[in-house]
């Protein structure tokens, strides 16, 4: 059974017996094991065995660089000749800054000999961020390591043990990542649409961007962040519902329209897309205001079946109107024109002659009320239609008409 802790202690025990036996050239026995748990391990004699603590050095993944008190180097395992580039036939006797050097990766100043600064604190030495191995062919590696302190049975200082990895893929992908998120977070916030993240439950906002904010009338994303919620501000409720039915069942929804009140109370029509993240209770999408859009398209739809002088009904509208009505068992349509508009619009011009006209739309409106339809088919062709009236009731209606015109 592995008690927890051991293998560290362990290892840094070797690490320690190891290099006190290289430097002092004798067999260390400790006083006394590791206590864990109350309970005192001891290695076994085996462990003591100047090849096995040589071979179990040579199997750590991680560099390791043995010096003695004065800080030379006296033992390299095979990781650390990878790194640095030396052989440990070449590095032995030579300074450890020699060996191991060291330089700031920003600032490209040389860093400070750690085995010196251990045995002048007799503490304990990791490196600061952004330190730099310079191989002997030049190379650089980013590293993390540490260095500490070999002591005796007396406690005196008898070398240093630097014990050093390999960051620089690890370097690699942080600064990816780090671009990764920066462009995400720029893109996120310069975006001309909004982007937003918000709880399922009641459409509180989690995150967004400036733009959402902007164009719901808020002065900034905090404010819209804090104050929020999408199922507020739906003109139609059954538009939320029928979004979130949609997103259940596709996980997705895609250019989806629904019209919103801002803040202000005015309202506004949005086109978005979102996808649903139910494990995390919230939902992704981004957001386009085509308020103007739609308008547009409610004033081409307008025009297309009105006329644009009187704003009565046109023909197109009394073509599919009458198609409609086809199969209606009554339905009755009055057809008249007005009297003396050329002599108008030659006498007085056209600009009279469209204020008759006008003045006529209002006339047949008033006078027709619910009962039907008023259209402007032609130039003066005006004709009324009126679903489920006979002839009575359309003859009723002229006599009206006439009596207004009168």
């Amino acid at each position: 059974m592995v008690v927890p802790g051991i293998v560290l202690v362990a290892v840094g025990f070797v690490l320690g017996c190891v290099t006190a036996w290289l430097i002092t050239g004798r067999k260390p026995v400790p006083a006394a094991g590791p206590v864990l748990n109350g309970r005192e391990y001891l290695p076994h004699p085996n462990m003591m065995n100047q090849e096995w603590l040589r071979i179990t050095l040579q199997s750590i993944g991680d560099g390791v660089i043995a010096t003695d008190a004065k800080g030379n180097v006296v033992f390299l395992n095979d990781m650390a000749e990878r790194l640095t580039g030396w052989t440990t036939a070449e590095a032995v006797g030579r300074p450890l800054s020699e060996v191991f050097r060291i330089i700031n990766e920003q600032t490209r100043e040389p860093c400070p000999d750690p085995a010196q600064k251990v045995i002048a604190t007799g503490r304990i030495h990791g490196l600061a961020n952004h330190t730099v191995l310079v191989r002997r062919d030049g190379k650089e590696i980013v590293i993390a390591d540490s260095a500490s302190p070999i002591q005796d049975d007396r406690g005196r200082i008898v070398g240093v043990v630097m014990v050093f990895r390999d960051e620089t893929e690890k370097r690699r992908m942080e600064t990816k990542l780090r671009i990764s998120e920066e462009t995400y977070r720029n893109l996120f916030h310069n975006a001309q649409v909004g982007l937003f993240r918000s709880r399922i439950s009641d459409g509180a906002i989690l995150e967004a961007n400036h733009q959402i904010a902007e164009m719901f009338g808020y002065a900034s994303r905090q404010e819209f962040m804090a104050e929020f919620k999408a199922a507020d501000h739906y003109v139609d409720p059954k538009k939320r519902e029928e979004l979130l039915r949609l997103l259940e069942e596709h996980g997705e929804a895609r250019h989806f329209e629904a019209q919103f009140r801002r803040k202000d109370g005015s309202l506004i029509w949005m086109l978005y897309s979102a996808r649903l993240y139910p494990e995390q209770g919230w939902l992704e999408g981004v957001m386009e205001d085509i308020t103007s859009r739609v308008e547009a398209e409610e004033r081409l739809r307008y025009l297309s079946y009105h006329d644009i002088l009187t704003g009565l009904h046109n023909r197109a509208f009394m073509e599919e109107e009458l198609a409609r009505l086809a199969d209606e068992p009554l339905v009755s349509v009055i057809i008249g024109d007005v009297n003396g508009l050329k002599l108008i619009n030659d006498a007085f011009g056209h600009e009279q002659g469209d204020l008759l006209l006008v003045k006529i739309a209002e006339i047949l409106t008033e006078t027709v009320g619910d009962r039907g339809t008023v259209v402007r088919f032609g130039g003066d062709e005006f004709a009324i239609i009126l679903p489920k009236q006979g002839r009575e009731e359309a003859q009723e209606i002229i006599r009206q008409i006439r009596q207004c015109c009168q």
